[in-house]
């Protein structure tokens, strides 16, 4: 049974890996996003999957490397037995303020001509295409998940432990190189909801519900 306590949000080194794990992949994504302008879709894409792998390296042996909500959500759902609900709880109110805290860098540092794209959630289907956009995101971040779970959490897995932040990082690039012209992909709630908080006017309206197709899991 779950008690009030286990609702409390905690702070331990791993919560604070994970605030600054996401920030990172926050700031470094939406850099990514913005070369993509000029440079192409490629760039966000293997922008976006290496720095996802490569901050998960760096703090997986703190915190398991999370690193987005909807994979924290899968491991409390799941069960794992080194994951509390409190400190779940915990990772996701990280992850969330790790995410504003580095999309705010993110336009600080950028200049004005860059900022078109890295902090916009819509792509060609977002606007109008509501059901499309649910499904392929639906599908985007469970594949995210399933691969973090079964090479991460399965303590049945044949994958070596060190070879997990690749798989991750690689679903994140596939998932932006499959849809990501059309509903500029993230699979994350963190990424979209950190940069539109930084926008006003309607287009932040518009980021902001865009952002909410992507919290399926």
């Amino acid at each position: 049974m779950v008690e009030l306590e286990d609702l409390k949000p905690s702070f331990s080194p791993a919560v604070a890996a994970e605030f600054i794990g996401t920030f990172l992949v926050q700031f470094l994504a939406s850099a990514c996003a913005a070369n993509a302008a000029d440079n192409g879709l490629a760039a966000a894409a293997l922008g976006t999957g290496f720095a996802f792998a490569m901050v998960m390296y760096s703090i997986a042996h703190i915190s398991g490397g999370h690193l987005n909500p909807a994979v924290t959500a899968g491991h409390l759902v799941a069960g794992g037995e080194d994951l509390q609900l409190r400190e779940g709880i915990s990772y996701i109110i990280a992850q969330f303020f790790g995410s504003l805290c580095g999309a705010f860098l993110a336009k600080s540092c950028l200049p004005i001509e860059a900022l078109v794209h890295p902090f916009v959630t819509m792509g060609s289907l977002s606007d109008k295409h509501g059901e499309q956009v649910f499904i392929m995101e639906f599908i985007c971040t469970f594949l995210v998940v399933l691969v973090f779970y079964a090479t991460v959490i399965d303590k049945n897995r044949s994958v070596a432990d060190n070879a997990a932040p690749i798989a991750v990082g690689l679903c994140y690039a596939i998932g932006i190189f499959a849809v990501g012209h059309m509903l500029k992909t993230i699979m994350s709630v963190t990424r979209p909801t950190g940069g539109a908080l930084h926008w006003r006017g309607d287009e932040s309206s518009k980021d902001i519900r865009a952002s909410c197709s992507l919290w399926h899991t």
